[in-house]
């Protein structure tokens, strides 16, 4: 009997001693799994960290290197086109992921910081710029040609944020002309203005601005009245005509070059019809907000000259509708 609790004694201290080890490792594995925890936690607020800075970089450098084509004197109207375009979906609020740290307040800031960038480097380019006939941009400084290249895309937005915004309810595409259109918007009905707002607002900005969209609005009319007419089938009359307007910076004579409308197949007339929409709506813009509608003479005397054919083609009909839209 004595034999037996004295084995008891020694199975039952023996046992507690196991327990109290092993609820010790249990602790220690706790503690472990805590600081692992921990060192996730930070190393992926690090990643996030560094995701953000080489976003930042890596977009910068590429607005950097498209806005040296934009003001190199050796680049061509359509290659400053394209730098245009790629140098507004380099920025970074167009690689917004809406994920984590990419709020939509941090959206906003870099919105407002991407609007600083533009309106600096516009006003050194604005210095430089000569309000001339999209027409005879070939004669034009470098300046003038990346003034209207970045006029004409200034509402391009990067295909990253087409797809975010195709797959996310409730959140719209953003490009730097919808945030200026918003900000003449809110000045013009005394709403509160937003930090971007005031940026627009600011100083020679909103001369800036007015010279933008009118620029906008001259060129995309321009496409499409290149597409409208030949100047290379005017006839002898339409030609001296033509000459003197130039000479006389179009105070007198008048420019009649051949419509070539009822030649153009239905995608040409598609184009057209984009390129007067979109001329339309930077009119409107100008109008609507107070600021002074410049239509180019040459343009202009082009679009009051083209001979218009009676025609039942719908396409047809809403070009020269449009342009009527912008004659008024």
């Amino acid at each position: 009997m004595k034999l037996a609790l004295i084995i008891l004694s020694l199975v039952f201290i023996t046992s507690c001693g196991r327990v109290e080890e092993l609820e010790k490792k249990t602790d220690n594995m706790e503690n472990t799994m805590e600081k692992m925890d921990s060192t996730v936690d930070h190393m992926d607020s690090n990643m996030t960290s560094m995701y953000f800075q080489v976003r930042q970089s890596d977009f910068e450098e590429k607005r950097t290197k498209q806005m040296s084509i934009l003001l190199n004197s050796n680049s061509g109207m359509g290659q400053k086109l394209a730098a245009a375009e790629k140098y507004f979906s380099a920025f970074e609020y167009q690689l917004w992921t809406n994920v984590g740290r990419d709020t939509l307040e941090y959206r906003n800031q870099m919105i407002a910081e991407a609007l600083e960038e533009f309106y600096q480097l516009m006003g050194d380019i604005f210095n430089g710029y000569d309000v001339m006939s999209p027409t005879l941009l070939d004669d034009a400084n470098p300046r003038t040609k990346a003034f209207y290249a970045l006029a004409t895309k200034i509402h391009s937005i990067n295909i990253y944020q087409e797809n975010l915004v195709a797959k996310s309810k409730g959140l719209k595409l953003i490009s730097l002309f919808d945030v200026i259109q918003a900000g003449l918007q809110n000045e013009r009905q005394d709403a509160p203005l937003e930090i971007v707002d005031e940026v627009i607002l600011r100083g020679i900005n909103q001369e800036v601005t007015e010279a933008l969209i009118n620029a906008r609005m001259n060129y995309f009319l321009g496409l499409a009245l290149k597409n409208m007419t030949d100047k290379h089938k005017m006839g002898f009359w339409a030609k001296a005509k033509g000459l003197v307007f130039r000479l006389f910076s179009g105070r007198i004579g008048e420019l009649e070059p051949k419509t070539v409308l009822n030649d153009q197949n239905q995608v040409t007339k598609e184009y057209i019809v984009e390129k007067l929409e979109k001329a339309v709506r930077a009119k409107e813009v100008l109008s609507t907000n107070n600021l002074t509608v410049r239509i180019d003479r040459s343009l202009e005397s082009i679009s009051s000259n083209l001979a218009r054919y009676k025609t039942k083609d719908a396409l047809n009909q809403k070009i020269y509708q449009t342009l009527d839209q912008l004659r008024k």
